[in-house]
């Protein structure tokens, strides 16, 4: 049953959860689309974009090493993303496709679109957590239990927010290293003297 990952901004193959996934689920096809039109849209740089290529040139050699070949696509813009994903899906009889989870405004609109346009070949887009992200993107705390073993046993409502709720463990938690507060106020009060310097200093623009 051939699994489809999908790689976007994750261009890694180590510490992957998208990708392991796929592979655990069988034989795994990998697919990058290149999108000219959107990456002007979101005005990427060409430098950015150089970076993400010379990244894909070695992805492809460690997924080659894995037995997982790369497909690499070109679009214009993510709204043609659903129609090429499910040719893709009839094409090479694909069971799953399975992406790291992305945030941006656009990136859930395109990733909504491709799951609504896989539905009549019943292919679900399986989307995983990697990356940083709020407690919203994961009410019940499935990915802090699995890699924070010492969080598993919390409520979904405390393992949010464990320094708060310190009585909870055996052993004492670890109170935050940085007060997050008095940081901020550190860095407004930093740019206000800046500010006033350059006002004495004259200097033009600022």
């Amino acid at each position: 049953m051939t699994q489809l990952y999908w790689l976007r901004t994750d261009l890694r193959v180590s510490d992957n959860t998208a990708l392991s996934a796929a592979m655990a689920a069988g034989p795994t096809v990998a697919l990058y689309l290149i999108t000219p039109g959107q990456w002007r849209s979101h005005d990427d740089a060409p430098c950015k974009v150089d970076f993400w290529l010379r990244n894909l040139s070695a992805v492809k050699r460690e997924l080659e090493r894995l037995n997982v070949p790369l497909l690499v696509r070109t679009l214009d813009r993510w709204d043609e993303a659903p129609a090429l994903l499910a040719a893709l899906c009839r094409r090479h009889a694909l069971r799953a496709i399975h992406v790291n989870e992305e945030y941006g405004v656009n990136e859930q609109r395109r990733d909504q679109a491709v799951a609504a346009a896989l539905q009549p070949s019943d292919v679900p887009l399986r989307r995983h957590l990697d990356q940083l992200f709020a407690p919203g993107f994961d009410p019940q705390g499935r990915f802090l239990r699995h890699w924070l073993p010492e969080l598993a046993g919390l409520d979904d409502r405390a393992i949010h927010d464990p320094v708060a709720r310190a009585g909870l463990f055996k052993t004492p938690y670890l109170p935050p290293i940085v007060d997050l507060a008095q940081s901020r106020e550190r860095v407004l009060s930093a740019f206000k003297n800046l500010s006033r310097t350059a006002d004495t200093l004259n200097v033009p623009g600022a």
